[in-house]
């Protein structure tokens, strides 16, 4: 009796565990279905670049004109270079955004190229210094730290070389490390039926148990006599049953998530419905904003057209005047200021320059307020009315000194405020051009014409005369050459003849090199770039189609090697280049242009190599940008 009580037990609790087996395993499976991951997608196409809002996180760093910047991939550092009194001159940011540390160095001057060398074994940064103090003229080797390691050339003094290439260096393939986090498993809950609850509330697997439960009491009371054949026909008997309890049971539990689902597909449709419609809108609220654009565009360039205008017109009214400064204040004691400065000019400037008094059409103080006693007199500002006479005392006053009772008069155009800044803006590079016994002349309205070597050349911005004069005049007793260093310095080879021919640079800017031994060289001033052999210094062919309309300022490579970055200044463009296949340099073809706002003047670029990140310096906006690939360029 107690062996046949025992064989029902187990028999009854082995079908227990499967009934809860398949209600899990039912469960489970469902929740499996419904959990599948979304899968990862890639949009193929141009624009292949974005921009990074969030980077960096504190812009406020940028203090100074950012003028390069360089990126190591390995240790996700990106190194700023800026110039600017009392500025530091490097500032580090990590790939993240966060500002790490600035170099107060004082061993840098005006660094121009930046340059992250060694970056997966043993990082170095090598910067340009084209300073005009006792450090600049020199490349200098830094730690990352800042820590000064080398210097070459000699500091203080320009020499030939101008440029540097950096070696080759091998490519390390990195895994990045990835985390999984295993979600907790959902707990399946049993709850047991009161002996009070109707027998309709029960469920077929509850009804099941509770019909094995029952066949169980009756044999272990010893009432009814079981063979295991009678066990077995019993089983296959409920084997069936199960299958429909639980058939009903899976139809009972899909039907709530049936009408779930519904109802999400409704949501889908009407959000798919509305996400159209808005899409609609927004083309043409598209198409509304480039008519805008446009239109604000052209009414900006008639605008600027019509101050133009305006400020000539301006300038040409004061045609015939002069502003003459250190006239004491109550000298005229009373007398008309005409006849006052007729007698002056007369009396200052003598039969060297006029015959007769000059004829004035009128003469007065500036229209300031009176100033005090111990401060500086109003100019006198007087209108002539022979333009030969106004330009014969203006000539005469810029090679004599005028005197009157005991004062030094200065003489000028008088012009408008804003023309007079504009040709203020020269007077640095005046004062060098004058002292490097350089012929230079200020065409009006503000236009500097230098006469170097029988040549003429014109310039209608400071910057532009200023780097004209660094590259060109300040060391033009030396040649302006690009070298390939080897490891331990030795020169392998050197072009750098200075002219328009192959092989000759004006201003080369920027370097690159690729992986298949070819050195792209952005020759500014030419409106090219060039490329070598980096064994041999072989020439091997130039773009120049590309840049018509601006030069190239600087240029690096993606990481995949398939295009060439580069910067246009006074375009405001990055512009990515297809690179040509290994033996074929062709005919440059712009795949993809970022067009920056006006006066943002990007100078030079770096590329993160790991992830296709790319780094802007931007001189006219004092800042750095990164944009983010739309797609693997790795």
């Amino acid at each position: 009796m107690k062996r046949k009580s025992h064989l029902c037990f187990i028999t009854v609790t082995m079908a227990a565990v499967c009934l809860v087996m398949l209600v899990m395993y039912s469960t489970m499976s469902f929740h499996t279905a419904a959990s599948e991951h979304k899968k990862d997608f890639h949009v193929v196409g141009r624009p292949l670049y974005k921009l990074d809002v969030s980077w960096p996180k504190f812009p406020e760093y940028f203090t100074g004109q950012v003028f390069g910047v360089a990126v190591s991939h390995v240790a996700g550092l990106v190194y700023v270079a800026q110039r600017g009194e009392n500025v530091p001159k490097v500032l580090v940011f990590s790939t993240d955004g966060e500002f790490l540390q600035a170099w107060n160095t004082s061993t840098l001057e005006m660094p121009h190229g930046i340059f992250v060398a060694g970056a997966s074994s043993d990082p170095t940064v090598w910067i340009t210094d084209v300073g005009n103090g006792p450090n600049g003229h020199t490349i200098k080797q830094y730690s990352p730290s800042g820590k000064l390691l080398q210097v070459l050339g000699t500091e203080g003094k320009a020499g030939e070389i101008f440029f540097v290439l950096a070696s080759h260096l091998s490519k390390i393939r990195l895994l990045q490390d990835h985390t999984f986090v295993e979600k907790p498993s959902s707990v399946l809950g049993v709850t047991k039926m009161s002996g009070k609850q109707k027998a309709s509330q029960q469920t077929p697997s509850s009804r099941l148990a509770s019909k094995l439960s029952a066949m169980a009491e009756e044999k272990v009371s010893g009432e009814v006599n079981v063979s295991m054949a009678q066990l077995v026909t019993e089983l296959a008997k409920q084997r069936s049953v199960l299958k429909e309890d639980i058939s009903i049971l899976i139809h009972e539990s899909l039907k709530p998530l049936q009408t779930a689902v519904d109802g999400i597909k409704e949501t889908v449709n009407s959000f798919q419905a509305r996400l159209v419609s808005t899409e609609a809108i927004a083309g043409e609220n598209f198409e509304r904003l480039n008519a805008a654009e446009a239109t604000v565009k052209a009414l900006t360039a008639a605008n600027q057209d019509l101050l133009a205008r305006v400020e000539d017109l301006e300038n040409r009214s004061r045609r015939s005047n002069l502003r003459i400064l250190n006239i004491p204040e109550g000298s005229e004691d009373g007398k008309d200021p005409v006849k006052f400065m007729e007698e002056l000019l007369m009396e200052s400037m003598g039969s060297g320059v006029f015959t007769a008094p000059p004829e004035l059409e009128r003469a007065h103080r500036s229209l300031n307020r009176k100033p005090k006693p111990e401060d500086p007199a109003r100019a006198f500002v007087v209108c002539f009315r022979k333009y030969p006479q106004k330009e014969a005392a203006l000539h005469w006053a810029r090679n004599h000194v005028v005197k009157f009772q005991d004062a030094s008069l200065r003489i000028y155009p008088d012009l408008s405020p804003s023309l007079a800044k504009k040709r203020k803006a020269f007077s640095k590079v005046k004062k060098a051009l004058y002292e490097s016994k350089v012929k230079f002349r200020l065409l009006y309205p503000a236009r500097l014409k230098v006469i170097l070597g029988g040549e003429e050349y014109f310039f209608d911005t400071a910057d532009d005369a200023q780097e004209f004069y660094s590259t060109r005049i300040r060391s033009r007793r030396y040649k302006k050459k690009l070298c390939m260093i080897a490891k331990y310095m030795q020169v392998l080879w050197m072009h750098g003849e200075e002219g328009q021919g192959l092989a000759e640079f004006y201003i080369p800017h920027s370097v690159a090199v690729d992986n298949f031994q070819r050195v792209w060289v952005a020759d500014r001033g030419n409106k090219r770039i060039q490329v070598f052999n980096s064994v041999t210094g072989d020439w091997l062919g130039s773009w120049g189609s590309c840049f018509t309309e601006d030069a190239p300022y600087s240029v690096r490579f993606t990481p995949d090697q398939k295009y060439l970055v580069v910067a246009q200044l006074n375009t405001n463009q990055v512009s990515l280049l297809e690179a040509p296949p290994v033996g074929i340099i062709g005919q440059c073809q712009v795949v993809s242009s970022i067009q920056l706002a006006d006066d943002v003047k990007p100078h030079l670029v770096g590329l993160d190599q790991k992830s296709g990140e790319l780094y802007v310096a931007e001189i006219g906006a004092q800042q750095a940008q990164r944009f983010t690939p739309f797609n693997s360029i790795l």
